[in-house]
C-alpha cells in the first residue's frame, strides 16, 4: 500500500440489514442486552431506555429506522454504546441493537460502491451501498441524534 493513501479506521457494526460504518472512535463499549425501560410516545425505532454507567441511555435499532426487514431479536443480541456527537443532547451516549460483534476495518475511500436504497428511508442515512459483496450503510448519526433529542426527555438513574 502506497504511504499517502487513505485509510479510514472504522467499525463495521452488523445489523439485520447489513453492516453500519462507524468511525472506530465513536465506538465506547460493547455490552450485553439489559433490561429496557420502555419510553411513551417515541418512534418505533426507539426501542426504550437502558441504565449503563449510571446513566440512561436511548435505545435504538437502525434496522426500523431506515425502514429495513425487520427480523426478531437475535439470539445474542449485543449493545454498541456509541458518544453522541452533537454536544446539544441531553445524552452522552445511545445504544443500538447488534446482531453480532463489530469487527475493525480500514477502509479506503473508493472501496465503497453505491447502491440504489429501495424502499429504505433516507431521513437516517449518509451512504448505502457495497463493501467486497457486503450491504453497507453509514447512518446520519446527527439527524438520529437530533431527532432522539426532540422525541425523549431523559430519566435520571
Amino acid at each position: 500500500m502506497p504511504a499517502n493513501e487513505t485509510m479510514i479506521r472504522s467499525i463495521l457494526l452488523p445489523i439485520a440489514s447489513g453492516a453500519l460504518i462507524l468511525p472506530h472512535s465513536a465506538l465506547v463499549e460493547i455490552i450485553s442486552e439489559r433490561n429496557i425501560r420502555p419510553v411513551d410516545n417515541t418512534p418505533d425505532w426507539m426501542l426504550g431506555e437502558i441504565e449503563w454507567a449510571n446513566e440512561m441511555l436511548p435505545m435504538l435499532s437502525l434496522d426500523t429506522a431506515i425502514n429495513s426487514q425487520v427480523s426478531s431479536v437475535p439470539k445474542r443480541p449485543r449493545l454498541i454504546v456509541l458518544a453522541f456527537l452533537s454536544e446539544h443532547s441531553q445524552y452522552k451516549y445511545l445504544a443500538i441493537r447488534a446482531t453480532g460483534v463489530p469487527r475493525l476495518a480500514l477502509l479506503k475511500p473508493d472501496s465503497l460502491m453505491p447502491k440504489p436504497m429501495q424502499g429504505l428511508n433516507p431521513t437516517f442515512i449518509d451512504f448505502y451501498g457495497m463493501l467486497n459483496e457486503q450491504i453497507v450503510i453509514v447512518p446520519n448519526m446527527l439527524e438520529l441524534e437530533a431527532n432522539i433529542s426532540q422525541q425523549v426527555e431523559p430519566v435520571l438513574a
